[in-house]
């Protein structure tokens, strides 16, 4: 079974895996559902102040991941998630980046 790792990104500070690893916790954090993300832009005055698109998770994720893990091996696969938040903490949409390794 290859090694796991997880990137976490907020949906609503920066914009955010398969049913194998939902409800499963890596590296602390807690995986929700499989995600199925929207695009989605905010707007003051009719002005757009913030957005994100989906297609740009993966590569934020993949970037993130070689910062925090310079050097790492392969990665096999990756799976977007939702985060689950544990009971009576905050909330708000966050996904979960779950590497697959080639480690093993």
């Amino acid at each position: 079974m290859a090694r796991l790792a997880c990137v976490v990104m907020a949906l609503v500070v920066l914009a955010g895996c398969t049913n194998a690893t939902s409800g499963a916790t890596i590296d602390g954090w807690l995986v929700g559902p499989p995600a199925t993300c929207t695009d989605w832009s905010e707007t003051a005055d009719g002005v757009v102040v913030d957005h994100a698109s989906c297609a740009d998770l993966p590569a934020a994720a993949d970037r993130a991941f070689d910062v925090r893990e310079p050097g790492h091996v392969p990665v096999v696969s990756t799976e977007l998630h939702e985060r689950r938040w544990p009971p009576g903490t905050c909330c708000g949409l966050q996904y979960v980046q779950v590497f697959r390794l080639a480690d093993g």
